[in-house]
């Protein structure tokens, strides 16, 4: 593939911040493109004329360093150091095949691993479910188990029996970055079992690791907001695109067409748009803000508190119509009220928990799903109160005969106002749960 020469021409971009192992002082760039970066460890970068970075971030000479992309533009070959990869990818995309070589000798370069993936597509995002070894397919060596499409549980299996197999288990952080890897292991001494923190890491707020504060004594491929290290170029596989760290953008231009509406959309190499601290981008083509998440979820949930409100009206209005026949129009404005504001903020609260806990463990999609979930779950909710617990509160109030500040709609509401701390734990676990956020 052609390699352009970039335009001389550059512009400075100073940074605030410490890179993890030396000061980088400035960027170079030639429009979107990234050119060159000063400071302890400079480097240099080249692109080709669909966009795509050809040199890694490097300030090694050109040729050790040296990025290749297929037609769809996603990477296919890299090398760096002493190590070169070699992928490939389904006809949808995904990444089926990742071959490592040893290229200390040009000569003779060894494979070091020769890898194929199991990939689940009827997932939210594809994820990898177990990978097998290339030349024997037979020999699984690693299987993992995920949350939406944040891996929980990494199994790396005995090569003389699959069935043998050695777990650990991740810690993540709110963006979905793997802080701790965790083993278990059998105390003889205490006759009893324990977890061992084999790994253990610490970004930057774009996903470099800091000098001196990562130790890694097990084998794991999952680190900054859970997605995929290749470790022999330090570059992220965010599935549509590679995410390089060190760059802190992407490798290759955003497939998807921005808005000029959303000005920072148009750029076609920005993670996040430079705001990595709330936003993480899981498919290399759109990001989600987490605090969205719990917003999109408390605007439904407030949605479907307000609805739910009306049919706990109607529906104990339905339970027992003797009673609001009887009702001063004060009294039945002032019960409607009560129910309709307890409603909406139940919901609204419920949903940004759903909402939150979604975004952050499921992306954008999973905050889709809470606010849906806390909206069905408000109003189902209201529902029931409406038609069975005010029903039931009518039939008590004949009984004892409250006194008329418990009258009606009064006694529940009141109730469930108390305990709304509650009442939004438990909806926001239930709608969590039962749509698949949690």
């Amino acid at each position: 593939m052609k390699t352009k020469t970039n335009n001389p021409k550059k512009v400075s971009d100073p940074l605030n911040f410490p890179n993890p192992s030396s000061e980088i002082s400035g960027f170079g760039y030639v429009g979107d493109l990234m050119t060159e970066a000063t400071g302890d460890n400079p480097f240099t970068l080249n692109t080709d004329w669909n966009g795509n970075t050809t040199k890694l971030p490097t300030d090694t000479p050109i040729g050790n360093d040296i990025v290749e992309f297929n037609w769809d533009n996603k990477l296919r070959k890299a090398s760096k150091g002493v190590h070169s990869i070699h992928v490939k990818y389904d006809p949808m995309g995904n990444r089926v095949y990742r071959k490592v070589k040893d290229i200390s000798d040009p000569q003779n370069p060894a494979i070091v691993s020769e890898q194929k993936f199991l990939v689940d597509i009827n997932s939210q995002l594809p994820v990898i479910l177990c990978i097998t070894d290339a030349v024997d397919p037979n020999l699984l060596t690693s299987s993992y188990v995920y949350a939406d499409a944040q891996v929980l549980c990494q199994r790396q299996h005995d090569p003389n029996d699959s069935n043998d197999f050695t777990p650990s288990y991740f810690v993540h952080d709110r963006l979905g970055s793997v802080r701790l890897v965790v083993v278990p292991e059998y105390d003889q001494q205490q006759q009893a079992w324990a977890v061992r923190a084999a790994n253990s890491y610490t970004y930057t707020p774009f996903g470099s690791f800091y000098e001196g504060q990562c130790i890694e004594t097990i084998a794991n491929p999952w680190k900054f907001t859970g997605q995929w290290h290749d470790e022999e170029i330090d570059q992220y596989h965010l599935r549509a695109r590679q995410y390089d760290p060190t760059m802190m953008r992407f490798t290759s231009r955003d497939p998807v067409r921005g808005k000029f509406t959303e000005p920072m959309s148009l750029h076609k190499y920005l993670y996040c748009w430079n705001e990595p601290i709330n936003r993480v981008d899981l498919d290399g083509k759109s990001f989600v803000t987490i605090a969205s998440g719990a917003a999109f979820g408390a605007l439904y949930g407030g949605m479907g508190g307000l609805v739910g409100g009306f049919l706990e009206i109607f529906s104990s209005m339905a339970a027992d119509p003797d009673y609001f026949t009887n009702m001063s129009q004060d009294d039945f404005d002032g019960f409607a009220a009560n129910v309709l504001f307890s409603s909406v903020a139940i919901g609204a609260l419920s949903g940004t928990v759903s909402g939150g806990i979604g975004a952050a463990t499921g992306g954008a999609y999973g905050a889709m799903l809470g606010g849906y979930g806390a909206f069905a779950g408000n109003v189902g909710y209201n529902f029931i109160e409406g038609f069975c617990f005010n029903a039931g509160s009518r039939l008590l109030d004949k009984m004892y005969n409250f006194t008329s500040n418990l009258k009606g709609g009064y006694g529940i509401p009141k109730v469930t106002g108390l305990t709304v701390i509650h009442a939004v734990q438990v909806n926001s676990l239930a709608d969590s749960i039962a749509n698949g956020t949690w």
